[in-house]
This record gives structure tokens, C-alpha cells and sequence, in this order.
């Protein structure tokens, strides 16, 4: 079996995932977060049709394709997001912007002018009072203060949440997945999901390769 083609769509996958990572404004995140599902898809699609084609790893490839469409609630999961994309559905996930906070006393996005006057509150550095200060931000990215130090303040990266998703056409939510293939995904963050998706790819290809060796 030439798995070629499968490490050209893995590849992809890997440099999707990078891109995710280092992705710091909402439309970038969308764009990879979109990109990884696509190619997620395109990997074990392969993975499926090419061990079914061959008699050696049919059962095998019957198997993976039950894990993946109804039996692990990671792979589901992605498999659901991926055609919510694919069809233009929404939500596939949420997307939080980039803001600017001073602990829990305000956050501040977009493109701001904010003003402070005779306010105290509280940042990484301890306590402040401001008598007149003034804070602006660029797309939600602190650029500038005057009569606050800018060290009270903290950024915050756009940033990506899963969600449920609502497939009305077979009548399902598929929730947010607490694991992949048995690997438990942490706070349910999209980076730890994808990556135990990426392990899941890399084991799975090195069991199909075994097979037909």
C-alpha cells in the first residue's frame, strides 16, 4: 500500500495545526480551525477507504470507519464540526476577540478610547488608584496608556471554544468531547483535541501499514 498520499494529507493537517496555534486574531483562528477539521477529514477518510480496499485490512477498516462515525465520541465529533463547515452551518464553534483586562474589573476590545477618573483596582502588579489615566486599544490589543502603567494590564488572544453542535438533520447534538480514542481532552480545548486527533492519525497509520506489510 503507498501511503504517499496519506503523508501529503497529514502534512497538511500538521501545518494547519501549527498555524491554529499560532493564530492571534479571530479571523485567522476560523480560517485554520476550518483548514484542520477539512484535512482531519481528508486523513481518515483515506485511512477508511484504503484499508477497506484491500482484504488483508478490511476489517480493520470497517472498524476505524465505526469509531469515526458513530462509536468515539472525539472522532464524531469532528466528523460532525467538519460537516457544519463544509455545508455553511453554524455555529461550528465559538470565537472570543482579543481584549485587554485589568483583573476582574473591566475589559476593554476593539478599537477603544477608554478614560479613567478617580477609580482603584487591582492588576498582576497589586493595587492602583487612577485620578485621570487613559487607555486605547487597536483591534482589542493594548496600544497605548497615559496616567496608568501598562504593566496592570493583560492581553488576551483571540481565542477559539468549542462547542455543541446541533445537526438538525439527523435530529442529534453532538456535544463537546471529553476524549479522543481514550486520550482525555483537558478543559475541552481545541488545540488538545486536535493534537490527540493527530496522535490518533499517526498510530492508525502505523497499524494500517503493519497490516499490509
Amino acid at each position: 500500500m503507498n501511503f504517499s498520499e496519506f503523508n501529503y494529507r497529514k502534512a497538511k493537517f500538521d501545518k494547519h495545526l501549527v498555524s491554529l496555534n499560532d493564530s492571534k486574531d479571530t479571523q485567522s483562528l476560523r480560517e485554520s480551525w476550518k483548514d484542520c477539521l477539512d484535512s482531519f477529514a481528508k486523513c481518515i477518510g483515506w485511512l477508511i477507504s484504503s484499508s477497506i480496499a484491500n482484504l488483508s485490512s478490511r476489517a480493520w477498516g470497517y472498524q476505524l470507519k465505526q469509531l469515526s462515525t458513530k462509536d468515539d465520541e472525539g472522532l464524531v465529533f469532528l466528523r460532525e464540526a467538519r460537516n457544519h463547515v463544509h455545508h455553511g452551518l453554524t455555529p461550528f464553534a465559538g470565537f472570543q476577540n482579543p481584549v485587554a483586562s485589568a483583573s476582574n474589573f473591566i475589559s476593554i476590545g476593539g478599537d477603544c478610547t477608554v478614560r479613567f477618573t478617580n477609580v482603584s483596582f487591582s492588576g498582576p502588579d497589586g493595587h492602583f488608584s487612577v485620578e485621570d489615566g487613559i487607555v486605547e486599544t487597536k483591534s482589542g490589543r493594548l496600544t497605548q496608556t497615559k496616567g496608568i502603567p501598562r504593566s496592570m494590564f493583560k492581553q488576551h488572544d483571540a481565542k477559539i471554544i468549542l462547542v455543541d453542535i446541533v445537526s438538525s438533520e439527523k435530529g442529534q447534538v453532538f456535544t463537546v468531547p471529553n476524549s479522543l480514542a481514550g486520550i482525555p481532552i483537558h478543559n475541552q480545548e481545541p488545540i488538545t483535541l486536535l493534537n490527540a486527533a493527530r496522535r490518533f492519525l499517526e498510530a492508525k497509520a502505523a497499524e494500517l501499514e503493519t497490516l499490509n506489510d
